[in-house]
């Protein structure tokens, strides 16, 4: 049986890093892991400040309480505008594949001893 193709739209949010530090931002409510197999994540980034550089990440659970440490998925964004990705991820490729997963994004200023921010929206596509 194909499954459907089901779209999500996290955001918009403010999105920050603390003076070079890395920064992990959730965008997502915990998503039952079980009613996907693929995913592929745009990500729109507006208003930046300094360096900021934003990472798709995604992170695991079995009881949507207790999570694992986050991981990212895909290359870092680093400029103003849309990011797509066209081809399709395997989800249970993406870190410790759980009941629960839960997506957002990395922010971080490299090189940067300043707090960075910008406004991140996210098209989340699952399969």
């Amino acid at each position: 049986m194909a499954c459907s193709m089901q779209t999500q739209v996290a955001g918009p949010q403010i999105v920050y890093s603390d003076g070079g530090g890395t920064v992990y931002h959730a965008m997502t409510a915990p998503l039952d892991a079980s009613r996907f197999t693929k995913i592929r994540i745009a990500v729109e980034l507006r208003n930046k400040t300094a360096n900021l550089s934003i990472a798709r990440a995604i992170r695991w659970s079995n009881d949507g309480i207790s999570w694992d440490a986050w991981g990212n998925y895909g290359a870092p964004v680093t400029t103003e505008g849309v990011d797509v990705v066209t081809t399709w991820t395997d989800a249970s490729t993406l870190g410790t594949n759980r009941l629960y997963m839960q997506i957002g994004v990395k922010a971080d200023a490299p090189g940067n001893s300043h707090n960075a921010m910008g406004l991140v929206t996210l098209r989340i596509e699952f399969q």
